[in-house]
């Protein structure tokens, strides 16, 4: 006091004092469920998360603690394992949708600044649209033909076709939403999965569709016996599916499956060439007019592709007649 009294010591405490700042940062993010990095600014289908970052400026001091923060949320509980100067977080409910992370010391009630933001966005739902798949061919016939196999240009689901480069018309239930494509599989002959990439083109609202750029199999001019079938050519399978930005795919794919084989039709004719003939000799033509995509063979030989527009198969009277058609190759 004033008069110089001074009171008993009281209670010593020690403390230490360090002046460097301690600041944690995020280095990367993963998919705890098959360890794939998690770049900011993408997409994951994570449902489980581990952060990994540092503390800068050495280690941690007794007391604190690397706190984890969602769009800017402490999570609880939310400290993160700290090993020297590293440590690793796992977020194993993280919501979907867009989310961005922030680390921050924090000791005894006191918060330190936050660590830049490691935003990227959770989308673990699969896209839910349905399918109606179809399938055409341009190789001959375009138009229904008496006796014809197929019948037109249709494919059916469980069919034939000649075409060996189909075009496959793929109706969806919905838009495809931002981010999200559709994806076209490929089985043959039962063998094996094929991802492919042919070009899609709007065939319509909702609607996509896409021709093989190559020929799928092989239909090499027939044996002596057009009708014996192609073989080993067997069936395909064309399999489709919405995939998000995510990789999230469409829990049931529509698929679509035919068989190849060479375009036939037996019909009896009379043999009666006698003019006013009855019954009468003339019948059904396969014109080539519209298609100059096919070498087809029948009575009179052999239609080379892009020959005479008015060229005709106009068979002659006999009790069967056999044709064939197929691409040039």
């Amino acid at each position: 006091d004033a008069a110089g009294n001074q009171s008993p010591a009281g209670a010593t405490r020690a403390a230490t004092y360090d002046a460097t700042t301690r600041t944690a940062l995020i280095g990367s993010a993963a998919n705890l469920g098959n360890s794939a990095t998690i770049a900011p600014g993408t997409f994951t289908s994570a449902t489980s998360l581990r952060l990994s970052g540092s503390v800068i400026n050495g280690p941690l001091l007794t007391g604190q603690t690397v706190r984890v923060l969602r769009n800017a949320t402490p999570l609880v509980p939310g400290t993160a394992t700290v090993a020297g100067s590293a440590w690793t977080f796992d977020d194993t409910s993280p919501p979907n949708g867009a989310l961005s992370y922030t680390v921050r010391v924090e000791s005894s009630g006191l918060t330190g600044s936050p660590s830049p933001a490691y935003a990227f966005t959770v989308d673990n739902i699969r896209p839910a649209q349905t399918f109606t798949i179809s399938a055409t061919s341009d190789v001959i016939p375009f138009s229904t033909l008496s006796g014809a196999i197929p019948a037109d240009n249709n494919i059916p689901a469980g069919g034939t076709t000649n075409d060996p480069r189909p075009t496959v018309r793929v109706q969806l239930s919905s838009a495809l939403a931002s981010g999200e494509a559709l994806v076209v599989r490929r089985v043959l002959n039962g063998s094996g999965i094929t991802d492919i990439s042919p070009t899609q083109i709007s065939c319509g609202t909702n609607c996509v569709q896409f021709t093989e750029s190559s020929d799928v199999v092989s239909i090499p001019v027939p044996p002596t016996t057009p009708n014996s079938g192609l073989p080993g050519t067997g069936a395909i399978q064309y399999r489709v599916s919405v995939r998000d930005a995510a990789l999230n795919e469409t829990l049931t794919p529509g698929t679509f499956s035919f068989s190849f084989d060479y375009f036939t039709c037996n019909q009896v004719r009379s043999t009666n060439t006698a003019a006013n003939a009855t019954p009468p000799s003339t019948h059904t033509t396969i014109s080539f007019a519209a298609n100059p995509t096919s070498n087809c063979s029948g009575c009179h030989g052999t239609f080379v592709a892009g020959a005479t527009a008015a060229s005709t198969f106009v068979p002659v009277p006999r009790t069967t007649a056999t044709y064939w058609c197929r691409r040039p190759g």
